[in-house]
């Protein structure tokens, strides 16, 4: 099992390679996304020793460390809720795709089944069922088409120059995400509301919290040096601590409000001092 997740992990041009971090970071999203397809295929073939909900985890916390990065190549693929269906606060989700799996998955009505259906937000629906074996037909069709939608979006993105301009733009929006899904955790004062954030059905919020606070980290070592409160932002970054669901409220704030005063401190202050002038911004709520 693992030697044939290794094989097809090495079909990937250059995953070991990759200097820039638009390339590597889809670069390892599609290979979560491959390491599903092997694990969902794994278990449907009756392995035991397989756990799709690790693999979906990794994919999904890929994937919104992939979003965060606000590449160019996004603007002309179709990305909105293709890969996670989030934010859902009325769980659409769960009608949507106990409608379609009335009935086999047919690929020639697949583009008209809504986005919820064929996204990786199903696959963890389905792999949180009591058997989720009984929809190995439907998982494995749509893991077959993340795979394939993800492959696109990394070909076009080489394209793509990952220069200062974007880099800056991905430093900003990765804190900014990090801060909204943190906001909504926060939002109620009596309780943690972790069912507000994204992965909540296979408790992998934290997950994919703690990818994006790694990403800011990654991301703004490139400008090491560019101005003179990078390194004391570089010691604060560091010096949170990794979220899970028994964070205290305390931790969790502490993080959400550093993430925040960074995503502020990056448009503000470290944007104008490159000449680099930052546009709307797909996380500013405006």
């Amino acid at each position: 099992m693992k030697k044939l997740t290794l094989n097809l992990l090495l079909l990937l041009p250059g995953i070991a390679m990759a200097e820039r971090i638009d390339q590597t970071a889809l670069q390892q999203f599609v290979a979560a996304q491959t390491d599903l397809q092997v694990q969902i295929s794994a278990m449907c073939d009756g392995e035991k020793q397989v756990n799709p909900i690790s693999s979906w985890q990794q994919a999904a916390s890929g994937w919104f460390a992939v979003q965060a990065l606000q590449l160019p190549a996004a603007e002309f693929v179709e990305t909105g809720f293709v890969y996670v269906f989030w934010p859902d606060p009325k769980d659409r989700l769960r009608k949507q795709i106990d409608q379609a799996i009335s009935q086999p998955p047919a690929q020639e009505n697949w583009k008209d089944l809504p986005a919820s259906v064929r996204s990786l937000s199903a696959i963890e629906y389905l792999l949180m069922q009591d058997k989720p074996t009984q929809y190995c037909d439907w998982l494995q069709t749509i893991s077959a088409h993340q795979v394939a939608q993800s492959q696109q979006f990394y070909s076009l993105q080489r394209f793509y120059d990952f220069d200062r301009a974007e880099q800056i733009s991905a430093l900003h929006g990765t804190a900014l995400t990090l801060h909204a899904h943190l906001k909504d955790v926060l939002s109620n004062d009596a309780k943690l509301n972790w069912f507000l954030a994204p992965g909540w059905r296979s408790e992998s919020q934290p997950i994919i919290e703690n990818a994006l606070l790694l990403q800011t980290q990654k991301l703004l070592a490139l400008f090491a040096g560019k101005h003179e409160d990078i390194a004391q932002w570089q010691n604060q970054l560091k010096s949170l601590s990794m979220l899970s669901l028994s964070s205290t409220r305390s931790d969790i704030e502490k993080v959400n409000s550093t993430s925040e005063a960074f995503a502020e401190y990056v448009e503000n202050t470290l944007a104008p001092a490159l000449d680099i002038y930052m546009g709307f911004n797909n996380f500013d709520g405006d």
